[in-house]
């Protein structure tokens, strides 16, 4: 999860590291944006979200 608009610069960087964990894992890595509430809305998601999957959120620090 990108809690923040496809295209950025983490959205990017999440893309690039998805590539690679597909790529070790042999799997699908999936990629999903979910903008909104100063990263909140997409931290939220995945807190709340059910165990079915490894799921993680990748966020940037704020100065």
């Amino acid at each position: 999860m990108v809690p923040f608009a496809a295209g950025t610069s983490i959205d990017t960087a999440t893309r690039v590291l998805a590539r690679g964990m597909a790529k070790d894992l042999g799997t699908s890595v999936v990629v999903e944006n979910k903008g909104g509430g100063g990263g909140a809305i997409g931290a939220i998601a995945v807190a709340n979200a059910a165990l079915t999957a490894i799921r993680s959120c990748w966020a940037r620090p704020h100065n």
